[in-house]
């Protein structure tokens, strides 16, 4: 539907990573709204936030958009480890993974950790395994001074 064209065209580059299609996504800092105790609570932007980093996640065989994952981020600077977060499940425009954070300084790329959904199956499901993928960041991104 809609919401996969949207989550697709703004991620650009989709790569597969197990039997996931994996976008990354990293923009401007951004408020975002959580769950917290039954009801929606606003996150604020931190002064220190440099960016939105998101991740959209599709099943590569039915083509859909994959809920109750769970993804984490390394962030790396010439291959070191500079940072690490775990992504909060997002709605939007369309269903992804994301958090508005302070980019570690020298970061060049990320590493993908996408932990397999908590969906019920009948036989063995298809989407059982972890997924890993490192993508660089795009040079355009906003860091910490």
């Amino acid at each position: 539907g809609d919401d996969l064209l949207q989550a697709t065209a703004e991620a650009g580059d989709l790569h597969d990573a197990g039997p996931y299609r994996v976008g990354l996504i990293v923009e401007g800092p951004e408020p975002i709204w959580l769950w917290k105790d039954g009801k929606p609570e606003l996150e604020p932007v931190a002064a220190d936030h440099t960016n939105h980093v998101e991740v959209v996640l599709v099943d590569r065989a039915s083509g859909q958009l994959v809920p109750r994952a769970s993804v984490d981020l390394t962030f790396l600077a010439d291959g070191a480890e500079v940072g690490r977060t775990t992504l909060t499940p997002l709605l939007s425009v369309f269903s992804h993974y994301g958090k508005t954070l302070t980019l570690p300084k020298g970061t060049t790329s990320v590493r993908i950790h996408v932990h397999p959904p908590a969906l019920g199956a009948i036989g063995a499901p298809r989407l059982a395994g972890p997924a890993d993928l490192e993508l660089p960041l795009p040079a355009s991104r906003k860091e910490a001074a």
